[in-house]
């Protein structure tokens, strides 16, 4: 992890495999690392209770923004989740786009807490903020929460942060190690060797890790591809 500035902007350097560990410790750290039988995240309560920021679950923010969070001096954080994608995922008869919509959202904002708070609250950058153009507010667009971990190209100025909190939202959705697991354990289920499994099974395998994780499917199967398991169907 490394700071840097680029066009007047302070900049944070993390790889992918840091990334991974990052949120994986953050999450053991909070005693909420989910399990086998319990693989669903508890992202209100790690939000609230252990990185203590204030979670707004109903915001009224401006069309096209699913989510922000704001960081201020004093160390607290505020993450506002869009009125529309709470109550879309509210309603009885909502779709698992739209529940996993919300719960991207609010992983992805939590990301950007794990990540970058120190962006905005770590004393030994205050003097390099004071001289960059870095926001306390940081507004994701739709165009920004993607579960693709080739990020937000399109994405305005901070664009590198929206990669990064994609990356970690993929983390604290679907941890690493549990997704594995749970791939192979829903695949030696269905007694087909990898050897023997074609394209026709990965709908299906998609389709459950969807559920079993309450994500999409799209984030899902672009986590499958991610760590290396979409070879295996």
């Amino acid at each position: 992890m490394n700071l840097y500035t680029k066009d007047g902007e302070l900049r944070l350097w993390i790889d992918d495999a840091e990334i991974e560990r990052i949120c994986d410790a953050t999450l053991r750290k909070a005693d909420m690392m989910p399990t086998m039988t319990s693989p669903v995240t508890d992202l209100e309560a790690f939000i609230e209770s252990h990185l203590g920021a204030d979670l707004d679950q109903f915001a009224d923010l401006e069309d096209g923004i699913l989510g922000a969070s704001s960081f201020y001096p004093d160390g607290n954080v505020q993450i506002q989740i869009s009125q529309t994608v709470t109550n879309a995922a509210d309603e009885k008869a909502h779709s698992t786009g739209s529940l996993g919509r919300f719960r991207a959202t609010l992983a992805h904002e939590a990301a950007h807490v794990v990540l970058h708070k120190r962006l905005f609250t770590d004393d030994m950058v205050t003097g390099i903020l004071n001289h960059t153009s870095n926001s306390p507010t940081i507004p994701c667009l739709h165009r920004d929460i993607t579960p693709d971990p080739g990020g937000a190209p399109t994405s305005p100025t901070g664009h590198w942060r929206e990669v990064q909190a994609n990356k970690g939202m993929a983390a604290l959705l679907m941890p690493r190690v549990l997704f594995k697991r749970a791939a192979r354990k829903f695949l030696e289920e269905q007694m087909k060797p990898s050897s023997q499994l074609s394209r026709m099974m990965q709908p299906t395998i998609v389709e459950h890790l969807a559920t079993h994780f309450q994500v999409s499917k799209q984030a899902a199967t672009i986590r499958l591809a991610t760590l290396g398991i979409d070879r295996l169907v």
